[in-house]
């Protein structure tokens, strides 16, 4: 009787030990999908914003540089002219876009310099410079940024475009939202509450003593000290509940760090998270974090589902016990009670198959493990090579081995389904019986869960209306490609593109045409280029291919692409054609440099009458 006391208990330590570690896996998806909706929110609302501007830019960047231009050196009654034509052209947009949360409209001269605030029309010629720091980098590097910046008087969302006036840099100009206006935005999209506080250091170093004792409320968490902004509490109870939060433990220890976190804790009797993300400023500085709260959480449901299996099983472990040991004489329970198992279970000396359930004989189609041994040497044999999978022999170690070896890796496998031919990923655990030194392996089928953590990812990486590589994707490739030049010397070229007068395809057919012909231009390049080269949208209309070929065999290509556009009927608008900038890596090059250089060359193939490939 003691030895089947021993069993069930041995059960009891199984079966808990299963459960809760199905109960934090669970958990741990639950929470990333959380920061996945977050993340997603936030690109979104950001990119409202953005596309909006870059549709403005697109029109007008040519005037505003030109009008910059002239300012530039001028007299102050030239400069007043310059203004005077600047709110003529342009107040009119940013009245329309004011109603829309659009808050700031500034144009800087070539020095940084104020030349015109569309939003405090007599404030003018400050060197404001010397107080934003990212006006510093933009005279360094001349390229795009957005981002949000401490100021003065507020801190904005800023999106900071470079003006080029034949090809020489001539100032830049920006749009500002506040953090206020995004919190609207993003909880439009989804049922959250988004909070941000900044880092004291951070922002007194920067606001007036005015600003930080009018806009902003001082909050101590531990021994740290934060600055936020009363109005973005909806009511009284909200910011108690903030307050709450902050005494937390867990929330403490999260404030000081660099990574995304969701904290669960309780509140007036309900189970809710808080996602806590550290807040990069528009020059990538860590100044604060984002904390967002979400309310639509139930872990108790999560628990009290353990708690039932838990309980569930353990009085099938018991009922079993009675079984078996009734037919122990028939020397059945064994094959019971592996067979139970609905994953996969194999029991292994590490070298040879010692028994199986009846999942895995019929996953890979048979009847009786001597039918599978006949046939077999090992489950190993199925396994799928790829790239953090194991394998049957991982660097010279057996797969059984291996993961003794390494037991604080999640090791997984990746197995065909013949029923399906269907590739499946399983996670393999297991506990090693100490009594006989065998190793009882269950392969846990993950496949969907895999799958929905690789869509999480593609999110983040391609872009969402043609599919192709996003703007991020390709900076990132574009530096790698920079680096493995720099160190072997071998070239690369660089190809930008855009569709000429896309304007007025949108004028004519409306928005749903255009994003139409980008869809199906994207899908044309793509079965023209070669599966080395990295094809990105980088924004509106314009395209970029990193092309690992020298100048002149990009330039033949690049070519060919023009033509293959140029011939293409497509589906609503008959013909488009495009106009192409090409460039080549060159030593010392940086990406602002290499960038640079191919805008020029775009610049000048627009400038020649379009639908040609010009060469910088």
């Amino acid at each position: 009787m003691r030895y089947y006391f021993l069993i069930f208990i041995f059960c009891e330590i199984i079966i808990s030990l299963y459960f809760y570690q199905e109960y934090k896996n669970k958990l741990s998806i639950a929470h990333q999908n959380t920061i996945g909706i977050i993340e997603h929110t936030l690109n979104i609302t950001i990119n409202t914003f953005e596309l909006s501007n870059d549709d403005f830019h697109s029109q007008h960047a040519d005037k505003l540089a030109n009008l910059t231009h002239k300012a530039n050196g001028a007299s102050k009654e030239e400069r007043d002219k310059v203004r005077e034509e600047l709110l003529k052209s342009f107040m009119s947009f940013f009245s329309s876009r004011k109603l829309h949360s659009l808050e700031g409209m500034h144009v800087f001269d070539v020095n940084g310099d104020s030349l015109l605030r569309f939003h405090e029309r007599d404030k003018h010629d400050d060197h404001i410079i010397d107080l934003r720091p990212s006006l510093e980098h933009m005279l360094k590097d001349f390229t795009y940024k957005k981002g949000l910046e401490i100021g003065v008087y507020k801190e904005s969302y800023r999106f900071q475009y470079p003006l080029f006036h034949d090809g020489e840099f001539v100032g830049s100009y920006e749009y500002s939202i506040s953090f206020k206006a995004l919190q609207k935005e993003m909880e439009k999209f989804s049922p959250y509450h988004y909070f941000a506080i900044y880092k004291a250091e951070d922002i007194e170093g920067v606001a007036s003593i005015k600003t930080l004792q009018e806009r902003y409320e001082k909050i101590n968490v531990a021994s740290k000290v934060f600055y936020i902004q009363p109005s973005l509490f909806h009511h009284t109870d909200e910011k108690k509940h903030f307050d709450y939060i902050l005494t937390l433990e867990k929330v403490q220890k999260s404030l000081a760090s660099k990574e995304t976190e969701v904290i669960d804790y309780s509140f007036q009797g309900k189970n809710l998270d808080v996602v806590i993300k550290p807040i990069l400023d528009i020059n990538k500085k860590h100044i604060g974090y984002i904390l967002v709260f979400v309310d639509d959480v139930d872990i108790s449901e999560l628990r009290y589902e353990m708690f039932m299996d838990i309980l569930l099983f353990s009085l099938l472990s018991l009922m079993l016990l009675i079984y078996v040991r009734k037919q122990i004489r028939h020397k059945t329970y064994t094959r019971e009670l592996i067979n139970m198992q609905q994953d996969m279970l194999i029991v292994t000396d590490g070298k040879k198959l010692k028994d199986a359930n009846y999942t895995m004989l019929q996953f890979f189609g048979f009847e009786t493990l001597q039918g599978f041994e006949s046939e077999h040497k090992c489950i190993c044999d199925f396994f799928i090579k790829g790239n953090g999978y194991l394998q049957k022999d991982n660097d010279g170690v057996i797969w059984t081995d291996y993961i003794l070896k390494y037991p604080q890796k999640k090791h997984q496998a990746k197995i065909k389904d013949i029923s399906d031919n269907k590739l499946k990923i399983f996670e393999l655990e297991y506990e090693v019986l100490k009594e006989s030194a065998y190793l009882f392996i269950v392969f846990k089928d993950v496949t969907d869960e895999v799958e929905k953590l690789n869509q999480l990812m593609n999110q983040a990486y391609y872009d969402s209306l043609t599919s192709i590589y996003n703007r991020s994707s390709f900076e990132y490739y574009l530096g790698k490609e920079l680096k493995r030049a720099s160190r072997t010397g071998v070239l690369f070229s660089l190809i930008m593109f855009d569709i000429d007068h896309f304007k007025l395809v949108n004028d004519k057919h409306g928005h749903d045409v255009g994003d139409s012909v980008l869809i199906e231009l994207a899908h044309l390049v793509s079965s023209h280029i070669r599966e080395t080269d990295i094809f990105a949208r980088w924004g509106g209309e314009e395209f970029m291919i990193i092309s690992t070929t020298n100048i002149g065999m990009s330039g033949v290509f690049a070519e060919k692409l023009r033509e293959t556009i140029q011939n293409h009927e497509f589906k609503y608008v008959a013909n488009i054609t495009c106009s192409f900038g090409l460039t080549e890596y060159i030593l010392d090059d940086s990406k602002e440099s290499i960038m640079k250089r191919c805008d020029n060359a775009l610049y000048d193939a627009k400038e020649t009458g379009r639908n040609c490939v010009s060469v910088k």
